[in-house]
């Protein structure tokens, strides 16, 4: 392998060590911060996700042709860019202003999240499976060092903690700036470029890239379903772990210390993935993501409905770590399948996905939330993870 190529896996998998320790440092204290410093109910929780995934389905796709047709390395350095102020501005407890805030984080975060495996791809010219799962595993070693400093600093200042997660975010886009090549891409000339007409073409023909290939619709359709579940979960975990009795700490600590674990856990699995993971067999992947699904909605269900909390804990660390396992393994199927043409829009489309089903889901477990319980929108949550798994499996089964 020559250096140059070392050199880019190297800043590849660095991508994943700063955005694990930007989300977790910004997600450990802002989870709490809004709930025991905004005072935020179940409602406003989740609106706040519903507004970041509306973002990210407006801009998922444009960002991913913007990476296509112009250029990726500067599509990535704009995301951190724009992550950093987006972060930053949540040190307000004015909920418009966290309105806003999720707004700019998420069309910030569209502009990687089909770019940057695309990137690595054409810069080296091979397959890269291998590489996304270790880049997953670099991001969790980023969030353990993420949750150890917002645990830390948000002890102290929750607010602190947050602005700390932003500047690194920015620092982050300034140095890839310097330091990033771009060697294997071939942009759209400018001629071509300057019209929507240019990107509508570049996402349809994506699509249709994407419709000969079976278990990548499948696992598209499981990300739709998954992310319609998620909203639930994500914005209401720590009010429901309160809700069942927090141990006499202080919450930060202990959700602090319970992602901490998760994030060790799954280090650790994909530790063994990175050099056993296979998608060039659709079967053994069918079953991979669907069993994942399976173990979500087992964690989730023990979440909801665990009556104290050391059954509600342990239901979220499995539901947590299982997620974050089953995402590079999707990543790595839709990767596979692309061509380097439209490498980023289809990527984009997995994200794309998973944001529209948060977005309907938000609101629509936002109103379940509202008029049962917290621990009922849970479970249907559980529920539909399970059919996510299973559309996978047996969609595979039948299509065969």
């Amino acid at each position: 392998m020559s250096g140059e190529h070392r050199r880019v896996e190297l800043i590849y998998k660095g991508f994943g060590a700063a955005s694990g320790f930007v989300m977790a440092c910004y997600g450990i204290a802002v989870t709490v911060a809004w709930v025991t410093q905004a005072g935020l109910g179940p409602v406003q929780l989740i609106l706040l996700g519903s507004v970041l995934e509306a973002s990210v389905v407006l801009g998922e796709v444009p960002t991913g042709v913007v990476a296509d047709t112009i250029s990726r390395k500067w599509s990535i350095v704009v995301s951190y860019l724009m992550v950093g102020i987006g972060v930053t501005m949540n040190v307000s407890d004015t909920y418009v202003v966290l309105l806003v805030s999720q707004a700019v984080w998420g069309i910030g975060h569209t502009f990687q999240s089909g770019a940057t495996t695309a990137w690595v791809t054409d810069e080296l010219g091979r397959d890269v499976d291998d590489l996304i799962i270790g880049q997953a595993r670099w991001r969790q070693a980023g969030l353990i060092f993420g949750i150890i400093a917002g645990v830390g600093i948000g002890v102290w200042s929750l607010d602190v903690a947050i602005a700390t997660a932003g500047a690194v975010a920015i620092v982050v886009a300034l140095v890839l700036a310097v330091v990033m090549p771009e060697t294997g891409f071939a942009p759209t000339p400018r001629e071509d470029r300057s019209t929507w007409s240019s990107m509508v073409s570049t996402a349809v023909a994506g699509a249709q890239v994407l419709r000969g290939y079976q278990i990548t619709r499948l696992v598209i359709i499981a990300a739709l379903i998954g992310g319609f579940a998620s909203e639930v979960v994500d914005r209401l975990m720590v009010l429901r772990l309160i809700d069942v009795g927090i141990p006499r700490f202080e919450p930060v600590v202990v959700v602090g210390a319970l992602l901490l674990v998760g994030r060790v856990v799954v280090w650790l699995v994909l530790g063994r993935l990175e050099s056993r993971l296979d998608t060039s067999s659709d079967a053994s992947s069918a079953r991979l993501v669907a069993v994942s699904y399976a173990v979500v909605s087992a964690g989730v269900l023990s979440l909801a409905l665990g009556p104290i909390f050391a059954l509600a804990a342990a239901g979220q660390l499995l539901q947590a770590t299982s997620r974050q396992i089953v995402e590079p393994i999707e990543a790595a199927i839709i990767n596979r399948k692309a061509t380097s043409q439209h490498r980023a829009t289809i990527l984009s489309f997995h994200g794309q996905a998973d944001a529209v089903g948060q977005v309907t889901g938000g609101v629509s477990m936002a109103l379940v939330a509202y008029l049962t319980t917290v621990s009922i929108a849970m479970s249907v949550g559980a529920t539909l993870f399970l059919a996510a798994g299973l559309v996978v499996s047996v969609g595979f089964a039948r299509q065969k």
